[in-house]
């Protein structure tokens, strides 16, 4: 029971997963359109930052930074269906693409964010940098638990496909409860030791 109810947890994470992902690639989407420099007078080029050239280098940065963005929400997504499917089919090998990208988003994420604290000095004040490292270490701490919860069902999974050749090689047959009870109390490195000693 303890298995199938992580089991459904890491296809909801998925679900959110893809939502998430898509509602950030149509933010990103929508912020290419934004022009920061609209409102200024190019008639003067007096002022290097109000010229017609910085202007068409801020939007071809933009754009090519919001256009990553967008593609990396989508292999997300991509990988996201990969999990739920690999959750669904318990086949652990379609669940590491998901579990590789997610620690790289989140190494990629924290990076960005400390770069933009101590080296972009974002924050004005103390209370401003209290709530955000509030919000910081709460998402940052939701997205490891999501990691950790996934890795624990993949890791399941794998020791439970090992026990199940153990079991077909000795002509032994467990159910699906009996089986998960077993690979919940199995290390997958014993198991492997196990199933190396049958061959």
């Amino acid at each position: 029971m303890k298995c199938l109810s992580r089991s459904h947890m890491a296809i909801i994470i998925g679900c959110l997963n893809i939502l998430t992902y898509c509602l950030v690639g149509i933010m990103v989407f929508e912020n290419v359109k934004y022009d920061r420099y609209s409102h200024y007078d190019y008639d003067d080029y007096r002022d290097v930052y109000k010229s017609y050239e910085l202007r068409e280098e801020t939007r071809a940065y933009r754009e090519l930074y919001c256009m990553i963005y967008v593609i990396v929400c989508v292999i997300m997504m991509l990988l996201s269906g990969l999990l739920i499917w690999g959750v669904v089919k318990q086949r652990p090998g379609l669940m590491v693409p998901w579990l590789l990208g997610s620690f790289i988003v989140v190494i990629y994420s924290s990076t960005e964010i400390l770069d933009d604290i101590f080296l972009k000095s974002s924050f004005q004040s103390v209370a401003n940098a209290t709530i955000f490292f509030s919000v910081l270490f709460f998402v940052f701490g939701f997205q490891m638990l999501c990691l950790a919860l996934v890795y624990s069902v993949f890791r399941n999974f794998e020791v439970k496909i090992i026990l199940q050749r153990f079991c077909d090689q000795h002509g032994e047959v467990f159910d699906d409860y009996k089986t998960g009870e077993l690979a919940s109390n199995f290390k997958k490195t014993k198991a492997e030791k196990i199933l190396k000693k049958t061959n």
